[in-house]
Order: C-alpha cells, then structure tokens, then sequence
C-alpha cells in the first residue's frame, strides 16, 4: 500500500542529478551506497497531473521520494508494498517550478533499477508531455492550481460532451488578475471575459455551450486559454462545471469602466489617471515627516483603497514599497484596470523644496509585463522562463550613490546573460552568457552588479540557460551619502 509522508533533511546523493523527460520512457538508476540515492530533475508544470513508477531490478525494493519548491520545501514519499514490485507515485502539480525525483533502497539497500515519468491525461491514461486537462467538477468541487510566468499562457484541454453547457469559474491566488478565452479548433474564438476586464473583475467567470453533433462527425477540442494582467504573474485556482439544460451561456451584463487618458488631475494633488499597465511611481523625500502613504481609486464617486496592502483594503494594482536611507521613500502602482487614482497620507498644501513629493507617471508599452522590486524582502517572486531572446525578468526602481545586485535565481552559473537597461533602451550593464570569471551568488544563481547615474526605473534582463525557471533577486551592497 502507498503511504505518503513529510520527510525532511539532507540526503547524499551517489551521482550527480540527470535530467530525466515525462515522456513515459524507462531510465536506468543505481543506488551504490547503502544510504544514498539517485536524483532526477524536471520542470513541472501546474495543473498537469503526474505519474512516476520505479521497477526494482537488482535493488528489490525501491522507494522514490518527490521534492519541489525553492528550496526543496515540500516532499512526498511512496514505498514498496511487497518484494520486486513497482513503486507508483502520482500527483497533481501546484506550480512551475523544477522537482526533483529521489530513487533509494528500502532500509538502506542498494542496487540497480529502472524509473519513468509520464503526463496523465483524466482517465489516468498517459498523455503528451506536461498537458493540461479540465474536467467537470461537481458542484462546489476544488479549484485546480494554475501557475503563470511572466509574459507566457496557460492552456487547458477541455473534457466536455456534445449538447452541454458549461461553466468556467476563476479564483484568486498570488496572481493580481487573469483573462480568459475559449477556443474550439485551432483558433475559433466561442467565449471571452474582456465584458468583465472592463468592468474591473479580476477573476472572471465564462460559460459556453458544445452544440450537438452530427453522426460519425468528431468532437473538435476545446481549450481554455489564461493570460496574467500587465504586470501579473503568480498562481490562480480554475474550475469547471456542467450547466443544467434549462441554464443560459448568455454573458451577464456588466457595467464597464470609463476609458481614460493618462495623466494628472489638475487642481488635486497626488492624483492621476492610469490605463491598465501604466504605472505611477511616488518619491518622498528624507525630510518629509509624512512619508507613509497608500493608493486610493474612485469608485462610483466614492475613495477606496486599492493597494491591497491589508484585509480592508482590495487589491486593484501592484503596489511597491521601499525606503533608500538618506534619500527618502519610493512607491509605485500599477493598475489591473483604468481609472483615476491618488497616493494618500501625507500631502500638505504648503511644502518647502526639501519635503515636496515628486510624481511621475510610466505608459505600459515602455515597462512591459514585469514587477516592480525595490531590493527589499518584500519584493515580488514572479517567475520567469529564460530564451534564446532577452526576456524581462523584472523591473527596479534605483537611484545613485548605491551598488545594486541583481541576482537571477535558479539560474545555472553559465550559459545565462543578464543586463539591465533603462526603459528607452540604454544599456546599464551587462553579464555574457558565456566566457570570462562571471560572479554567483552561492546558493541561488549568477549576479551582476550595477550602478544609476540618476533615479530612474530600470529593466532587468535575461536570455539563455535552456528556458529555465528563473526569478529576479534585487539586493543593495553598498551607499554612499
């Protein structure tokens, strides 16, 4: 019978860990030390469903074990019920992230085997590698994890019938907002949630009807498409349901947001019109007493809190903060939809040059889709997948006088290029992908370091290290005041 318990503490290995694929094939392992293991590693993906099976061969009686996370936080186990049978373990995955699948002896043994990996499909049959399927869920049945990296989409098959309806529910998780659309075929678009974007829902609800076919004609595929908002990566909850007949798929109708045009209001301070994207960042000097500020929107004529900061307040943004000593408090805000928004607690009409607040305002096509870090521990842990182009990792609100490390983590210490670059596309420095003594940081990737000759918003880049899942890391070494 399998049992699956927390296990924790570090365990030597016998080789180095090999990549292994999720393509059902068999790999051969070795245990040669009494105590030791052999390791794989693989990306997962979230919402795909996983099966690994270890066959003993000389080593009777494997047991595999199952870490992930960043720092291997999380395990499973599985153990063998009888003498040279199987080992099965299957899960269902909670994230993008790079797991790693631990072959050992049952009460120290040592010996030799063979394992594999494989994507399921919802009968639990195998299925091409890392798919996602989304099948009907009973009413008030659990969410599925998604799990967005920065600038990509998640797609889900869809298990649905001919002559049903049906209902596609969203729910919150660290992601700020999603979109979704339906798509029958290759590209036939059915449904879409842009009816509740403009009406400032972040987590939308979709229903479609699959129309009854002919005889002998196939079922085309269905797939559910989720896409982050501007700046939103992280992990969202997606679950389907079957309509009753008499249910209609008609979109509700939904009151939208005004358009507006970025800028400031004149006449009120600290306030400005944003596009979704856009961002707005907030520099409060040293001298000023009043520096603790928070975002507010107008909503049907009425101020609201919009930064998400605490359990009355809702989350309508990315907010940021940070504080540079000697050189005052940043903020920023980036919008999941339109509207007119202002930075509050601390304004005052009369203002000497030294206390006065500067505002500035940034258009979406030139930030990109990437969060904000401010070198603090509360900076945002958006994951990434590195290319063979430069990719956005994240964005930095810097200022001189300070010896910046930006960090991409998870990265391997070669093969990865990293840069940063001012949002009109000057070059602030550079780390190649290849040749010469390039600096890590043990223990989480390859660093660089840089410095601004003035306050501004930079972009964080990388390219390169085989699509790795990479997170950027933002840290100040030194200051000079």
């Amino acid at each position: 019978m399998l049992c699956a318990l927390l296990v924790s503490g570090a365990e030597r290995a016998d080789a180095a860990p090999r990549r292994i694929r999720a393509n059902g094939k068999w790999t051969s392992f070795h245990v040669k030390a009494p105590g030791g293991h052999h390791a794989f590693l693989f990306e997962c993906r979230a919402g795909v469903r996983y099966r690994v099976t270890a066959r003993p061969g000389t080593l009777a009686r494997p047991v595999l074990e199952l870490l992930w996370g960043a720092q291997a936080e999380s395990s499973v186990r599985a153990g063998p019920k009888g003498q040279d049978e199987e080992v099965v373990l299957v899960w269902n995955a909670e994230s993008d992230d790079v797991a790693e699948i631990r072959v050992r002896g049952f009460s120290a043994g040592t010996g030799k085997g063979k394992v594999k990996l494989e994507s399921l499909d919802w009968k639990d049959e195998p299925a091409k590698p890392h798919q996602r399927f989304l099948g009907p869920s009973p009413k008030g049945g659990a969410f599925r994890v998604g799990d967005l990296l920065l600038g990509e989409t998640n797609e889900w098959e869809l298990v649905v019938e001919p002559g049903t309806a049906y209902e596609v529910r969203t729910t919150k998780g660290s992601a700020g907002a999603v979109r979704l659309r339906v798509l029958r075929g290759k590209e036939e678009e059915i449904a879409h949630s842009d009816a509740w974007r403009q009406a400032g829902v972040h987590f939308p609800t979709l229903r479609f009807r699959v129309p009854p076919l002919e005889p002998d004609t196939p079922l085309p595929s269905y797939r559910l498409v989720v896409e982050g908002a501007w700046s939103s990566a992280g992990t969202y909850g997606v679950r389907m349901t079957a309509l009753d007949a008499d249910r209609s798929v008609e979109p509700e109708i939904l009151a939208p947001i005004p358009d507006v045009t970025r800028g400031l209001v004149e006449g009120q301070p600290l306030t400005f019109t944003l596009e979704e994207g856009d961002m707005a960042v907030l520099w409060v000097p040293e001298a000023n007493p009043l520096h603790h500020r928070r975002v507010q929107m107008e909503l049907r004529e009425k101020w609201v809190l919009a930064d998400g900061r605490d359990a009355t307040s809702g989350r309508h943004g990315d907010f940021a903060s940070g504080r540079r000593p000697g050189r005052g408090h940043f903020y920023s805000f980036r919008p999941y939809q339109p509207g007119t928004y202002r930075f509050t607690g601390g304004h005052t009409r009369r203002q000497s040059p030294s206390t006065l607040e500067t505002l500035k305002l940034y258009p979406r096509d030139v930030l990109g889709a990437a969060p904000v870090h401010m070198g603090t521990n509360m900076d945002p842990t958006d994951k990434a997948r590195t290319g063979s182009r430069w990719a956005p990792v994240g964005l930095a609100i810097c200022v001189p006088g300070i010896t910046y490390l930006f960090v991409c983590r998870g990265a391997p210490d070669a093969g990865v290029g990293m840069r940063v670059r001012t949002l009109d596309g000057k070059t602030v420095a550079t780390r190649k992908a290849v040749g010469g003594a390039w600096p890590t940081a043990p223990g989480y990737g390859p660093s660089m370091r840089f410095r601004v000759p003035a306050p501004m918003v930079v972009r964080m880049e990388a390219k390169g290290g085989r699509k790795r899942i990479v997170r950027a890391l933002l840290r100040e070494l030194q200051s000079e005041r």
